[in-house]
């Protein structure tokens, strides 16, 4: 995913091991509302880019989230607060 993307709301880079990660966006509640890596990832920088959507399409609405990178041992997160 190298090319810019004007439409996106955000762009996160992740860097995991050679372990099966998930890169999720979850809302306050921990509700999960989109997957957007998933699977063995070599062990380099990676990036993906949330729309502020569902994992339907859906828009969400305005607030704060999480992104959540799962691996086998561990689990990171970063907030993300989307203003429409």
């Amino acid at each position: 995913m190298d090319d810019a993307d004007p439409a996106a709301l955000a762009t996160v880079g992740f860097l995991p091991t050679r372990e099966s990660t998930t890169l999720e966006v979850v809302d306050v509640a921990g509700r999960r509302l989109a997957v957007l890596a998933t699977g063995s990832h070599t062990a380099s920088a990676h990036t993906a880019r949330w729309h502020g959507r569902d994992s339907r399409g859906r828009t969400v609405a305005s607030g704060t989230y999480f992104v959540l990178l799962r691996g086998e041992d561990a689990v990171a997160s970063r907030k993300v607060t989307l203003i429409r």
